[in-house]
This record gives C-alpha cells, structure tokens and sequence, in this order.
C-alpha cells in the first residue's frame, strides 16, 4: 500500500521526522512523489541507487534542461534558472569543468590549513551555547548552521558586518566568533572515529 505522505511530500512533521523516514527506506529504494508546489518527482532514499541516477545519462539535474521540457518546472525555494548554472546543478561537461576548478580549494593540504580556525569556530560557538545556560538547545540554530555558514563566508571573503543579512530570515543565524575559552568540557567534540 503507498504511503500517503508520498503525495504531499515535504509535508511531514520537521521536528522528528525519522520515524517517517525510516518507514519510506523500509517501503523501498525509490518513490514516486508530489511535490508541494504539484510536482512530481523522483525520491531516491538509499545509497545505491542514488548513485546509480546520478551517473545515469538519461537523468538530469539541470534546471535549465528541466525548464526545456517543461517552463513551469521550478525548483521550490530557488531564485529561477538565472542562478542555477553552478556546479550542484550541472550536468557533466559542465559540472566536471567546474568541479576541476573549484578541486584546488579543497585539496587536502588546503582543508588541513583550515583545521585552526575551524576548531576556533567550533570552540566559540559551543562557548555560545554553554553561556545561554540553558538545558535544551537548538543545535541547528547555535550549531549546525552558522558553522559551514561562517566557514564558507570567511573562504568567501565576505566581511563579519556583511553575514547578517544573509542565512535563513535571521541576523542570529551569523556567529560573531570571539576567543575560544581553553577550560575543558565533558561535551567538546572530537574526532573518535577518524584515526587521527
């Protein structure tokens, strides 16, 4: 029997919606969906076949390709295809043009070079989080957003004062970082699992 979530997808609880996930990878690899603007699509949910469409050459990302077949196709939530000519949303020739120019800025010793001031970050917004004192918080706002958002703005260039209008609606969503404080928590990260 289909899950009725199917035909409204998107349209689930945002909160804890694993319970909802781990049913529809149970049901089977791939679904068909309804999109919440009425559009149908494709929701591939395991590893494989995943992979699979993605190398796939009869399958396509590309907005624009997508708006050749049909103009009123728009992914919801994107500013339209003026803007979606970037290496998420290529198909290859282009997207491995692109991705050969941007592997430079990635390299390892690069991403090395950056574990400094990314441990700073990290250290300054669990500081954050710890001074609010509070016992329940929100990882995503105080954590797991402003985190690759300050990161991409400072590889970015883009200046502190210029973040807040930026993220999703919010100036909070920014972190203004500050020296990290050295006394030690029992809940500081770390890397367990990476042999190093």
């Amino acid at each position: 029997m289909r899950n009725p979530v199917l035909d409204a997808w998107g349209d689930y609880d945002r909160d804890d919606p694993y319970p909802l996930f781990a049913q529809v990878q149970a049901d089977g690899p791939v679904h068909e969906v309804t999109l919440a603007d009425g559009h149908r699509a494709w929701l591939i949910v395991r590893h494989e076949e995943a992979r699979a469409a993605l190398n796939h050459a009869g399958l396509s990302k590309d907005m624009h390709a997508a708006l050749a077949r049909d103009g009123a196709v728009v992914a919801e939530g994107l500013p339209g295809p003026a803007f979606a000519r970037h290496m998420l949303s290529v198909d290859p020739p282009d997207h491995t043009r692109l991705r050969r120019l941007a592997s430079a800025a990635f390299s390892r010793p690069r991403i090395a070079a950056l574990r400094p001031r990314v441990q700073a970050i990290v250290d300054g917004l669990l500081d954050d989080l710890e001074a609010r004192g509070e016992v329940v918080v929100d990882l995503v706002r105080g954590f797991a957003f402003p985190l690759p958002f300050t990161v991409i703005s400072e590889l970015l260039g883009v200046p502190e004062q210029d973040r807040d209008g930026w993220g999703p609606g919010s100036p909070r969503c920014s972190h203004r970082h500050r020296r990290p404080s050295r006394r030690p928590r029992p809940w500081r990260l770390r890397r367990t699992s990476c042999g190093t």
